[in-house]
């Protein structure tokens, strides 16, 4: 076992690495690797275990912001705790019931999408496999105001969830059908009864991440789409992106709608600007 461990800092919520690991080696899942790394605000953690893989990792700008560095330390302690219960319970239940037992995994790694000036805006991609026929991709988002020093879901600056599904909807809904006709080869018909022909629902089935063009507020939002939400396993994900347009804009809470902008593309001539 090796374990590699930076200074423990204000807020962090669980002791060091080494602690940590010998804590789960007494639970005997047989640790091969741990490890907890923190450099400059980063910081990096992995559990290799013959029951579990489990893997952490944000940047430094989330670390040098407090409170954000302990909604994220919270989100791992929390990720790591349900993995190994979640893993223990399928051994057991393999060892009774006499199946194969094959071990679980949980790697997320927290990106910075854009950094208007006050804000950050998180992306964050989880790979998972619980022992199933195969592993899946999901994905998690949030929002950091450094004036507010607060944490939000991005639908949190919206006046609710209906009114941005209203901004939103039917840009939403053409272009993810252009992107399922072309890994389909066919035409998409949303009066059909078939699985995986009609719309979804953007706020409740895709994650919301603000993007920004020009680093000074947020024009666009990119939706990302896990797998089995709007296709078949073999689809994969899908990704939507959509420019913050004036009924976009009147859906922000007034409160937050300085930090977003109407989103100005490159015109050539005679084209229109966006509605």
């Amino acid at each position: 076992m090796s374990a590699c461990s930076g200074e423990r800092r204000e807020g962090d919520v669980q002791p060091d690495a080494v602690e940590r690991a010998k804590t789960v080696k007494a639970g005997g899942d047989g640790v091969s690797q741990a490890e907890d790394d923190s450099s400059d605000g980063a910081r990096t953690v992995s559990l290799e275990t013959e029951l579990y893989i489990f893997s952490y990792s944000y940047p430094g700008e989330v670390g040098a912001r407090q409170g954000l560095r302990m909604v994220l330390d919270r989100q791992l302690e929390q990720g790591r705790t349900t993995l190994i219960q979640q893993a223990r319970k399928a051994k057991a239940d393999s060892d009774k019931n006499g199946y194969p037992f094959r071990p679980h995994t949980s790697e997320t790694e927290w990106r910075i999408a854009a950094r208007p000036a006050g804000w950050l805006s998180l992306e964050a991609e989880e790979f998972t496999y619980y022992g199933g026929a195969h592993p899946n991709t999901g994905y998690k988002s949030l929002v950091w105001s450094d004036g507010a020093k607060k944490a939000f879901q991005p639908v949190e600056l919206f006046t609710s969830s209906k009114a941005l599904n209203m901004a939103i909807r039917t840009r939403f809904c053409d272009l993810l059908d252009e992107q399922r006709e072309e890994k389909r080869g066919e035409p998409i018909d949303r009066e059909s009864d078939a699985l995986f022909e009609d719309c979804i629902d953007p706020v409740a089935e895709a994650v919301i991440v603000p993007l920004s063009s020009n680093g000074k507020a947020f024009d666009r939002l990119r939706l990302d789409v896990p797998p089995y939400a709007a296709g078949p396993y073999v689809e994969g994900s899908y990704q939507i992106e959509l420019p913050v347009t004036k009924a976009l804009l009147a859906a922000v809470k007034p409160d937050y709608r300085e930090a977003f902008a109407i989103h100005a593309p490159k015109k050539d001539a005679g084209s229109k600007a966006e509605d």
